[in-house]
């Protein structure tokens, strides 16, 4: 079989790693047998001889990829390369001279380009780098050809020094001709085209190349009107148009997302109509013509579940963008809320694009919101009335031109009452049995809280679950029971939590152990109740849910259950003994649950993975989820979750899916992961010597409070974790995008000297810019003890501190603001009786 020369272009060795695979293209042509001369187009790039006639197939001796599989072998770091069998033969020692020959190759063929429809040759680089084009082929004994090299556009691609000229020199060896390679090596300097030209004797080829950039410079985007963007750019001189693409988070088919725009390549901006209620993105694609289409930066793909995030891409939405203009966005419109007479003064902005406004108001956070003010077309101030010893929540909302209307970002105050609480200490009889905090009496990990509180139709109510039975309690404004409902909640085998939800809807979680490890089996009941604790609704959570690991056989395992609830979405954040591992133990974590309240179905949510987990808490604000959790191994840490844009139907990129089965390409949504507090010691001791005891978040700020020894601090002089130290109250906080942690000791009792025991902390929002932290000291074994009472800001900054002697705060519930008061349940066992108290405190702010 007749051997043909192969032409090819590869990366250096060991140079220029890029995240591109390169092909460059080559397209080739020589005459091979004929005399006279011949020529190739620079159009077509196929050979035509001096009559102007195509020379194709056996009339121009070509052979395109016939020797695909020859037996070729390449020593780099020679200037020449013979191969074949070897042994007993010789070569032929012919005296004669070698001569120059116009037809001194064999053949040709061409590898690694892309071949159009008719016939030549194209590639694209993308990148700058050093490169070389491999020549590989035949040349017939006693024959000589002199190779040239150029280029005809150096800006684009140079050759290296020596590299424009080369002579060959062709013998016979037992009768086969001589296979030779030539490395020539390219400098790729910047975008643009460029032909590599190749001439061996009479025979041109020529090599079209498109070094095409990835995207565009100084790509911007800004509002040109209510339903139109406006994108800037710096064009590419190279370039001769531009794809322009735009993407939504609810894509439907991302593998066919086509252009919305194609312009030529001398525009610098293009405008684009919108939906402007959606976050859109978008990204410009430059391309070049071929003959046959265009070329663009080739490692451009859209994966079936990838979310298409490109370095360049620019963002924008709508209704939250008003030309660049500083308060005249919708998110932060209301600007002042302030206390002022039997009522409070709301101030806002004025809202681009909107055509009319109105406040509404809600009673708690994340709840329903009633209009407060009747539609108006001017105004941007109203005064409202409201009930003392309460805290508004207020949004602004407004219509825009197409009829549309979206709120605000919340902003809450807190109205004193008229005549201000005085504290209340009220026993009565209930289900409450005495409680020593939320943690164990070791105090390693935690438990579920068996007492709630929420208000209803202005009224505080008191949960509390006993074996089968919840019993709901309806008090009083004097603290006293007056009307009691028992629900029978069923056989189960642990207790998770209880969640009044914004809905107006109870929602109960409990457990049933599942030690066969059986995936199909139910190990978590979450049943939704009606405002008349009729049941309407169940998710059955399955035995097979995962979190790194597969599997839940013990749910809440020395941890917690916590629930919390934006619009139709309810998360179920708690701890759970996983399925036996490798190692043959059964392991602990975290895991969390989105439940969709509308039909009660369930999927797994995990935002972070943390082994142990001993406590967990949630909470939503905006559009973000903010998770605590008490780790001992990974992280030995007091960990802080942070997901912002939350979605409960994306899969975040964490548990079994990092790095394993699911490659998540969108960053955007990913959580933030911040360690507050680190605990001494070794990687899986149960022991940590800290308790996570609450968390809330404020305008600004996540608020994190628990008690702990020094640890990695220094209290009275004091480092350390020893199990003998006393522990001490903290307050963390950090900003709400997880930056500028800091840490103070609400006490700082010497850890090794003190005779001070501090009890467990709760922090009670009080509004977005106040918090008040609860926790009890004792003087000796049998002390009463006394409640200390402090006032924060959003920063941490402590406003009031405050004592009251012979209240009992155990910690074992989380207390609620309810009529100007602070208001918690309390049992204490006095000669083996157990005695329940309603305990009330002022919210005192001066």
């Amino acid at each position: 079989m007749e051997k043909v020369w192969k032409f090819h272009i590869s990366k250096a060795a060991g140079k220029w790693q890029q995240k591109c695979m390169i092909a460059v293209l080559l397209a080739a042509l020589m005459l091979l047998g004929f005399s006279g001369s011949a020529y190739a187009d620079p159009e077509t790039a196929l050979l035509k001889n001096e009559d102007g006639k195509f020379l194709t197939g056996e009339m121009a001796g070509l052979e395109i990829g016939a020797n695909d599989d020859a037996d070729v072998a390449i020593d780099e770091n020679a200037d020449e390369t013979i191969t074949g069998e070897t042994d007993g033969r010789d070569y032929d020692d012919d005296d004669d001279e070698p001569v120059y020959s116009d037809t001194a190759l064999s053949a040709l063929s061409i590898e690694n380009a892309k071949q159009l429809a008719d016939g030549s040759y194209f590639d694209t680089l993308n990148f700058k780098g050093l490169y070389f084009l491999r020549l590989e082929g035949m040349i017939k004994p006693r024959t000589k050809t002199k190779i040239l090299v150029s280029s005809s556009n150096t800006s684009v691609v140079s050759l290296k020094e020596g590299f424009a000229e080369r002579e060959f020199e062709g013998y016979s060896f037992n009768g086969r001709e001589k296979e030779l390679s030539w490395d020539i090596e390219l400098n790729l300097n910047d975008y643009g085209k460029a032909d590599v030209v190749i001439q061996a004797g009479s025979s041109v080829c020529r090599v079209h190349l498109y070094n095409c950039p990835e995207d565009v410079d100084q790509l911007k985007v800004s509002k040109k009107s209510f339903d139109m963007a406006l994108l800037t750019w710096t064009p590419r001189g190279v370039c001769d148009g531009y794809y322009v693409y735009r993407f939504v988070r609810d894509a439907a088919d991302r593998n066919d997302l086509k252009p919305v725009m194609t312009l030529p390549g001398n525009v610098s901006s293009a405008e684009i109509k919108c939906d402007p209620y959606t976050r859109q993105e978008f990204f410009i694609l430059p391309f070049m013509k071929t003959n046959e289409g265009s070329v663009f930066f080739e490692d451009w793909k859209l994966g079936a579940t990838d979310y298409p995030v490109r370095d360049g891409d620019v963002a924008i939405r709508l209704m939250d963008d008003a030309n660049n203009k500083p308060g005249t966005d919708l998110s932060s419109a209301i600007t002042v809320v302030k206390n002022a007479g039997k009522g409070q003064s709301v101030t806002w902005h004025q809202v681009a694009d909107a055509t009319a406004w109105q406040l509404v108001r809600s009673e708690s956070e994340n709840g329903t919101y009633q209009p407060v003010t009747d539609w108006m077309t001017k105004g941007y101030q109203a005064q409202i009335a409201g009930k003392g010893g309460h805290t508004y929540y207020y949004r602004l909302q407004v219509r825009y031109p197409d009829g549309k209307t979206m709120q605000s970002d919340e902003v809450s105050e807190y109205l004193p009452p008229a005549k201000a609480a005085t504290k209340k200490s009220v026993p009565v009889k209930t289900k409450q049995t005495p409680k020593k905090g939320q943690y164990s009496e070791w105090e390693a990990w935690s438990c579920a809280d068996e007492t709630y509180y929420y208000q209803k139709g202005g009224k505080l109510h008191v949960v509390v679950v006993r074996g089968t039975k919840l019993y709901d309690y309806t008090l009083s404004g004097k603290l006293k029971i007056k009307k009691k409902k028992t629900v029978n909640i069923g056989k189960h085998d642990t207790w998770g939590a209880f969640y009044y939800g914004e809905d107006g809807n109870y929602y109960v979680a409990t457990g049933f152990l599942n030690d066969e490890e059986n995936p199909d089996k139910t190990v978590i009941k979450v049943v939704k109740y009606d405002s008349s604790w009729k049941k309407c609704g169940t998710c059955n959570i399955k035995g097979n849910a995962y979190n790194m690991y597969v599997g839940i056989w013990d749910q809440f395992k020395a941890g917690n259950g916590r629930m919390a609830m934006k619009g139709d979405t309810l998360i179920l954040f708690l701890a759970r003994g996983m399925f036996t591992c490798d190692d043959g133990a059964r392991h602990q974590s975290n895991i969390c649950f989105a439940i969709h309240t509308k039909d009660m179905t369930y999927n797994t949510s995990n935002m972070s993975y943390v082994s142990h987990s001993f406590n967990q808490f949630v909470k939503f604000k905006k559009d973000a989820v903010y998770q605590l959790d008490h780790g001992d191994a990974y992280p030995r840490a007091l960990r802080l979750t942070i997901t912002e844009q939350y979605d409960p139907y994306h899969i975040y990129g964490v548990g079994e899916n990092r790095g394993f089965d699911y490659y998540v390409t969108d960053t955007t949504i990913d959580p933030v992961e911040v360690n507050l507090l680190k605990a001494v010691g070794n990687t899986g001791d149960n022991y940590t010597g800290m308790n996570a005891c609450g968390m809330e978040v404020g305008k600004n700020h996540v608020l994190v409070t628990g008690k702990s020894t020094p640890q990695e601090q220094k209290i009275a002089g004091v480092t350390g974790n020893k199990k003998s130290y006393q522990r001490n109250v903290f307050l963390i906080t950090c900003k709400r995008d997880g930056t500028d942690i800091r840490l103070q000791w609400l006490t700082k009792y010497n850890p090794k000297k003190s005779k001070t025991t501090v009890g467990e902390s709760r922090i009670v929002k009080i509004s977005d810019d106040m918090f008040a932290i609860l926790y009890s000291t004792y003087e000796g074994k049998d002390a009463k003890g006394v409640l200390h009472y402090v006032l924060v800001n959003d920063e941490g900054k402590i406003l009031v501190k405050k004592k009251y002697k012979n209240m009992i705060f155990t910690g074992g519930t989380q207390p609620i603001l309810f009529d100007g008061r602070i208001f918690w349940s309390d049992a204490e066992e006095k000669d083996g009786k157990s005695q329940v108290y309603h305990y009330g405190i002022p919210v005192v702010q001066k």
